[in-house]
């Protein structure tokens, strides 16, 4: 008993293993028959002071103690495992993005696919847009950008108002000499002035636009339309203001202009009445107008430069 009194004081410098639960020192001592394993060990003075090896008694001590541990270990592990499982059974599956990106890879692959060849004919005809477009600056000495009209719809109807004011202002004097009255009038006024406006706005695209060209056929065919279009619009003109100054004779208006220096212009046209006058001022104003608006309302002044 000395000994085993002296082991275990020599032992005291070692922390204790804590028995696992379920198992203390008189289920140990049951188990294991330690009091009458340490008595025998006594009467053979065993172990001694020096020896540095556990007695046998220690050594199942320790090895039933290790066993038992793994034991409670091994169902611990097994228990967090169990309770694992029932809480993925219990949670709601995550849902797989996985698939539908894949699927939309391979989508994205097959549209790349279809508009490759697309994509590369639009590719080249911009760049031999834009080539064509930097050899005609070159060609015609412009170093400007095109000018584009902010809207078409616009122009138009700043064209359909001339053209409505010149027929309103007509009808009414044709409408005083008219034997078909006032709607006799307007039919005239109103074929008139499109005709006028037509006019004007052909020798303002076909005509104005072609005399800045650089080359001098395009300018000559340019100039060439201007002038038909000026000689229409003027016999036009000329023909409206007659006719007024003639239904103005017919109808016993006819005034006498005098030998007046103020109407010497009006005596070389043969136009004796202030309204056939007025009519052919109105139309060649409307004319201008409508020129102006061919020449820059809709396009760029510069022939084939814009749109």
């Amino acid at each position: 008993m000395d000994g085993g009194q002296a082991k275990t004081s020599s032992g005291s410098g070692r922390p204790a293993a804590k028995p696992p639960q379920g198992m203390n020192a008189a289920a140990l001592d049951k188990r294991l028959h330690l009091k009458r394993r340490a008595r025998e060990d006594a009467a053979r003075n065993l172990p001694r002071q020096d020896d540095e090896n556990l007695s046998a008694a220690e050594l199942a001590v320790v090895e039933t103690v290790g066993a038992e541990r793994a034991r409670v270990d091994e169902q611990r592990l097994d228990a967090r495992a169990d309770a694992e499982r029932r809480l993925r059974a219990l949670a709601p599956s995550p849902q797989d993005f996985s698939g539908p990106a894949l699927d939309a890879r391979l989508a994205l692959k097959q549209t790349a696919g279809r508009i490759a060849h697309d994509w590369a004919e639009a590719v080249a005809r911009a760049a031999q847009g834009r080539a064509d477009l930097d050899a005609f600056k070159r060609a015609n000495e412009l170093r400007r950008a095109a000018v584009y009209p902010r809207s078409t719809l616009l122009q138009a109807g700043l064209l359909f108002c001339a053209a409505v004011f010149e027929a309103l202002f007509s009808a009414a004097l044709f409408a005083e000499d008219d034997a078909r009255g006032l709607l006799g009038g307007a039919i005239t006024a109103v074929g008139l002035s499109g005709a006028n406006v037509t006019l004007g706005y052909l020798a303002g695209f076909l005509g104005l636009r072609y005399l800045q060209h650089r080359k001098l056929h395009i300018k000559a065919a340019g100039a060439a339309a201007f002038g038909a279009m000026t000689l229409l619009a003027l016999m036009l003109n000329l023909f409206a203001a007659n006719w007024r100054d003639q239904l103005a004779a017919v109808a016993g208006r006819q005034l006498d202009m005098g030998s007046d220096a103020s109407f010497h212009l009006w005596s070389l046209l043969q136009l004796d009445s202030p309204q056939s006058i007025i009519l052919l001022m109105l139309g060649a104003g409307v004319w201008v107008f409508a020129a102006l608006k061919g020449y820059s309302g809709f396009d760029d002044p510069y022939p084939d430069y814009g749109k």
